[in-house]
């Protein structure tokens, strides 16, 4: 049989009946997957926490004890993620002196809108998970649908879990912040040195070397300067 382009063609055409072969689409870059969730709402909730730095201090470990503990934080929080029945993108933090690996979270049953009572109760999940880390707080987001086209966004606040509390449960809008719909990208956030997500480079383990695109959602007008509407 002589190949050109018709015969290839129907060659592949002929398998494909047979379900021999399964034609996947291009997955989309990491930073398109997460800025696409984030600006287009595709789930009733969303949250963004660590399990690395407890309470976002910086450690006095030395880099090797430092790069061990990290290491099993991440692994705990994920693998505690996946027992929940939630899933996750891996992202990275940059605050302060602290560059952590981080995770995008969303409950894969809450497609499109949700209750105020579902959205609380993936909110105590991740206060849960944040009291089993010693963290200071996480990003939440609800989804909300504006406009006579009835486009999705999340709104985002920003939570500080109370660990003041006599009940060992609790968490609130930390006063200092604001909620918003708005996510900066990459392009926003060139100048910065700090105050922002990432995803992660592929094979890189240290500091800064693993920050790739950056991507921030303004919830202090102090890091970022940015007004909402």
């Amino acid at each position: 049989m002589k190949l050109n382009e018709n015969t290839l063609k129907s060659l592949v055409y002929d398998l494909v009946k047979q379900d021999q072969v399964i034609l996947e689409a291009p997955q989309k870059p990491k930073y398109d997957r997460v800025i696409d969730m984030l600006r287009d709402a595709d789930y009733g909730s969303v949250a963004l926490m660590s399990g690395q730095y407890p309470m976002g201090k910086a450690s006095d470990l030395s880099i090797k004890t430092l790069k061990q503990f990290n290491a099993k934080m991440k692994a705990d929080l994920e693998e505690k993620i996946s027992k929940l029945g939630l899933q996750f993108e891996r992202i990275g933090g940059s605050f302060g002196p602290n560059i952590e690996q981080s995770v995008l979270i969303w409950d894969p049953s809450q497609k499109g809108q949700t209750t105020e009572k579902e959205h609380m109760l993936f909110l105590e999940k991740i206060e849960d998970l944040n009291r089993q880390f010693t963290q200071w707080g996480f990003v939440g987001g609800k989804r909300i649908t504006a406009g006579a086209d009835g486009n999705a966004d999340y709104e985002f606040t920003m939570y500080k879990i109370d660990y003041e509390s006599e009940y060992d449960r609790g968490f609130r809008q930390d006063p200092d912040s604001k909620t918003t719909s708005i996510v900066l990208g990459d392009e926003d956030l060139q100048d910065r040195d700090s105050g922002f997500s990432f995803i992660p480079k592929s094979g890189a383990k240290k500091g800064a070397s693993q920050i790739g695109k950056k991507f921030g959602i303004p919830l202090y007008e102090r890091m970022y300067g940015v007004h909402n509407e």
